[in-house]
C-alpha cells in the first residue's frame, strides 16, 4: 500500500516536546504499512553539513549569521542535490519525513539574523520543495525542560527553563508572521505517544484511519 502522491512531512517541536518519538514511530508504521519513506535529518551528510557538524563540535568556529547561512546552503543541497536530495527522492516514489525544514530555522537563527532575512531564506526553499503537512509539537516549556532535566538529554545545551521558553517564543513569532500560507497543524503534545501519533496519521491517510 503507497501513497498516490509522496508526502512532504515535517515535524517540529521543542527539544523535550517529543519530536523524535512521533517521527520514529510515524516512519515504522509507515514501512510497516508498505509505505515507501525515508527519515531525514539536518544537518546532512553532504558537504556543508559536515562542516556544520564539525562546528557544533567546537572544531571549527564561525559567526552566528555565518552559520544561519551555512543552514540554508546545506538544505538547498538537501532538496536539490542530483542523486539523494528530496526532490530526487521523491520523484522516485519515497515519502519524505524531516524533524527540521523551515520553522527550525526560524526558531533557532532569528537571534543572530532578522526575521525579514529568515523569511527570504525559506521562500528559497518552498520555492523548491514545501512540506504539505507541518506538524508542530505543542507543549509547555516547562513540562520540555522537566522532561530534558530527567533524561539529561541536551541539558547541557538547555541550562535553564528560560531558554525553551525563548524558543518556543521565537516559533509562536514565525507562525504570527509567516504562517498564514502554511499547513500548520498544532498538536496537543500533552497526550500520550500513542494519541498523538494517531492523530498525526488521521492527518496524513485518513482512508486508513481507524
Amino acid at each position: 500500500m503507497s501513497a498516490i502522491k509522496p508526502l512532504f512531512i515535517v515535524l517540529e517541536g521543542i527539544d523535550g516536546s517529543g519530536k523524535s518519538t512521533q517521527l520514529e514511530m510515524l516512519y515504522e508504521r509507515m514501512r510497516t504499512e508498505h509505505i515507501p519513506v525515508i527519515l531525514t535529518h539536518e544537518p546532512t551528510d553532504f558537504s556543508t553539513g559536515k562542516f556544520i557538524r564539525r562546528v557544533l563540535a567546537a572544531e571549527e568556529v564561525v559567526t552566528p549569521a555565518t552559520m544561519a547561512g551555512l543552514f540554508l546552503a546545506d538544505r538547498l543541497e538537501h532538496i536539490t542535490h542530483p542523486e539523494m536530495g528530496l526532490l530526487r527522492r521523491m520523484e522516485e516514489g519515497m515519502n519524505v519525513l524531516s524533524g527540521r525544514y523551515y520553522f527550525s530555522s526560524m526558531a533557532f537563527q532569528s537571534e543572530y539574523v532578522s526575521m525579514s532575512w529568515l523569511a527570504a531564506a525559506n521562500a528559497l526553499c518552498k520555492s523548491k520543495l514545501k512540506a504539505d503537512f507541518t506538524f508542530y509539537m505543542n507543549l509547555d516549556p516547562d513540562i520540555c525542560y522537566a522532561r530534558l532535566l530527567a533524561g539529561r538529554t541536551h541539558f547541557d545545551i538547555y541550562e535553564n527553563p528560560e531558554k525553551l521558553h525563548l524558543t518556543h517564543g521565537k516559533y509562536m513569532e514565525a507562525f504570527d508572521h509567516y504562517g498564514q500560507d502554511e499547513n500548520i497543524i498544532m498538536l496537543d503534545a500533552d497526550k500520550t505517544a500513542e494519541h498523538i501519533h494517531q492523530e498525526i496519521w488521521n492527518y496524513l491517510f485518513p482512508s486508513q484511519s481507524t
